[in-house]
Formats: structure tokens, sequence, C-alpha cells
């Protein structure tokens, strides 16, 4: 099972673009690992408000259950990993 995603950002901001980046590496690294749907807050505030999304960039896991939040440039890499891997994945 692969997973389902929300990466919000907050435009080109240097934190969204680092979130971005280490999320597509990490991903890569799963050789995928899900599908990404990613939210601009600027572009789009009304349902980052009704996601519960308050600070960017923010990571949401909506599959597999449960589902969690990540919050900030996603640097840690093992952390990050933990987080995206399908839970059946050893």
């Amino acid at each position: 099972m692969s997973g389902k995603f929300e990466l919000y950002v907050a435009g080109g901001a240097i934190n969204s673009q680092t979130a971005r980046r280490n999320l597509e590496t990490a991903m890569a690294r799963m050789n995928g690992g899900g599908e990404v749907e990613v939210i601009d807050v600027l572009a789009d505030p009304k349902r980052a408000l009704a996601a519960g999304i308050l600070l960017t960039p923010a990571l949401v896991r909506r599959q597999p259950k449960p589902v969690g939040m990540l919050l900030g440039t996603l640097t840690d890499h093992e952390v990050l990993l933990a987080f995206i891997r399908p839970a059946d994945t050893p």
C-alpha cells in the first residue's frame, strides 16, 4: 500500500522549497512511496485552515492510517522515511 500525503507550503518561501526537495528525495528513496499533493496556503488559505494547518511547511499523512503530521523542512531523513514508509514495510 502506498501512502497519500499533503504538503502544505507557503509559496516559494525557502523553508517550503527545502521541505519539498527533502520530500522528493525521500520519495525517490522509497521508489515512489505514494502520492503527494502540494497545497500552497497563500493560494488556498481556506483549505489550509479547514485542514487545521497553521504553520508551514507541514506534511500530512492521510494514508496509511493513522493520520499524522510533520512540521518543518523535513531535514531529519530518518524521521521522514519512517513517517512516509507504509506500515507493512520493515
